[in-house]
């Protein structure tokens, strides 16, 4: 059971670092090969092309694959702790530059053959990921702590050698692994199958209108959560005293593997438009008198202006700031089999320089208008 940890995507909050060390060692590689090269920030470019890193060409699909097959093999294959942790560093290392040169190679066969091959690049992840595998098992392998004396004082009489002993659990870990892989999609096709149930039902509705707070009235174009899946939309803009809020109540017909409400995809905003200037997360009293906690994001397009965005996940009627609660709710009812009604409730005013300002404006909202 422990081994499920590894469905839960607690990992989101490496792929920024691991998208601008990919890029910032790409960059390196490619100078160091004498090609020329325009760099900024997650943008660079060559004569013959350019190019920009995104969340797939982070490396955190790798980074997992590669961890949660790590951690069975080590599990089956030593005894010591400290061996176990150290395998593991060593693949999480192992991982992290591998993606480095799979994307290292990627530009230089555009700098080669031009950008046409690099079109589509995807097979190259696979290949790469392959290549790891094979290099983690023949490592781990070789540096077993397995002693023979021990081996045959409990199996007496077989005379079985070291290398047989060490052959057999290493076979025993590959089949496990193999096992794994290929059953877990099916298992966990037919517990969703299971669990999926469509509903034309809310997380919530729009806030009403209130003494401080007009609306809704219709919500502007330049700022929209991106989710994607069975969705439903709710959408509006309030005119307050301090400031003017817009809010998106995305609800979830269904839930699957192709409609998730987390997951690396989904973003509260878009990120070709807009550009993240900090993150936090807060606490404050709703018009419910309740407490509820949110995540803050700080936001800019290119042309300077600013929003400030707050949001939180709504499960089954309740609300969570928690990425990993959310994704363990979702899979506590998909293993028992009910349906999940859930959503993402997002809020956000707009500024120039004073964010203080909008922050003061949302308070203000959540105070008066969210229940």
């Amino acid at each position: 059971m422990g081994y499920l940890f590894f469905l839960v995507p607690f990992s989101g909050f490496l792929i920024l670092p691991l998208m601008e060390f990919t890029a910032d060692m790409t960059v390196a590689a490619v100078r160091v090969s004498g090609v020329p090269i325009y760099h900024d920030g997650l943008y660079f470019a060559i004569p013959n092309g350019s190019f920009r890193i995104i969340e797939a060409c982070s490396g955190i699909r790798m980074l997992m694959a590669g961890v949660a097959v790590g951690a069975l093999f080590a599990y089956l294959n030593f005894y010591s702790w400290a061996r176990r942790v150290l395998f593991l560093c060593g693949v999480v290392v192992l991982t992290i530059i591998a993606n480095w040169v799979r994307a290292y190679i990627v530009v230089m066969l555009a700098h080669f053959s031009g950008m046409d091959l690099v079109a589509d690049h995807i097979w190259l992840g696979y290949v790469v990921f392959a290549i790891v595998i094979v290099i983690m098992l023949w490592c781990g392998s070789r540096f077993t702590d397995m002693d023979p004396a021990v081996e045959n004082q409990r199996r007496p009489g077989t005379g079985r050698s070291n290398v047989s002993a060490h052959l057999g659990r290493t076979l025993v870990a590959a089949c496990v692994i193999v096992g794994v892989v290929v059953s877990a999609p099916v298992l966990a096709s037919t517990l969703i199958r299971h669990a999926e149930q469509t509903t034309n039902q809310p997380v919530a509705s729009l806030p009403k209108s209130t003494d401080g707070w007009s609306g809704p009235g219709p919500s502007p174009e330049d700022w929209r959560p991106m989710f994607r899946g069975d969705t439903m939309m709710l959408s509006g803009r309030y005119l307050g005293p301090v400031s003017t809020v817009d809010v998106y109540i995305i609800s979830y017909r269904s839930l699957s593997r192709q409609s998730e409400l987390i997951n690396e995809t989904n973003r509260i905003f878009d990120p070709q438009r807009w550009i993240l200037i900090g993150e936090t997360s807060g606490i404050t009293e709703s018009a419910a008198d309740e407490l509820l906690a949110y995540h803050e994001s700080e936001i800019r397009e290119f042309n300077g202006d600013g929003r400030l965005i707050r949001h939180w996940y709504v499960v089954d009627g309740r609300p969570y700031r928690n990425r990993m609660a959310v994704k363990l709710i979702e899979l506590r009812n998909t293993l028992a089999g009910q349906p999940t009604l859930a959503g993402v409730i997002a809020i956000s005013a707009p500024f120039d320089d004073d964010a203080a300002q909008a922050a003061r404006g949302l308070d203000a909202f959540m105070a008066e208008a969210i229940r």
